[in-house]
């Protein structure tokens, strides 16, 4: 599958909408980071040891390529067929396996990233209300959607 969290280009950068830079996750920090998502009730968030690539904000990591992000993106993946909406490039990992999909003919990509830098830092229920008001601006144009995080926002709303 094409779809991997190692497949991503972005340069080592800094400008605008924030700073690209690669780091790398050593055993132990790993470990210390798991132990701490199963305190937090976060099963899904677990890393793996290794180098990745990301982007960050005031000191915010806005977006990865670790195993977290893969997961969180896969369903848009899975699910994509024929003409597909992209809403936010992101690290490009979603786009580059589509690239790789026969049974995708078409992918269109809409990136607003000043906005997106200032509203999706964070995965949280603040982000429901745009998200379901992209999903409608589209919902005649496109058949089947996915938001990257809606279900985890969801999930944290309800706590």
């Amino acid at each position: 599958m094409a779809f991997s969290s190692g497949r991503s280009r972005c340069p080592t950068a800094s400008g605008g909408i924030g700073r690209w830079n690669t780091f790398t996750v050593s055993k132990e920090d790993a470990a210390f980071f798991n132990l701490r998502c199963v305190i937090n009730g976060n099963s899904s968030g677990y890393i793996q040891p290794g180098t990745y690539r990301r982007l960050s904000h005031d000191r915010t990591v806005v977006m990865s390529n670790t195993q977290m992000e893969v997961r969180t993106n896969i369903e848009c993946f899975l699910h994509a067929t024929g003409r597909v909406l992209i809403n936010g490039l992101g690290l490009g990992m979603v786009l580059e396996g589509l690239l790789h999909k026969p049974d995708v003919t078409s992918i269109k990509v809409v990136e607003l990233n000043k906005e997106v830098i200032n509203i999706w830092n964070d995965i949280c229920a603040d982000n429901l209300p745009l998200m379901t008001k992209l999903t409608r601006k589209w919902a005649r144009k496109v058949g089947k959607q996915g938001v990257w995080s809606r279900d985890m926002a969801r999930s944290r709303r309800d706590r």
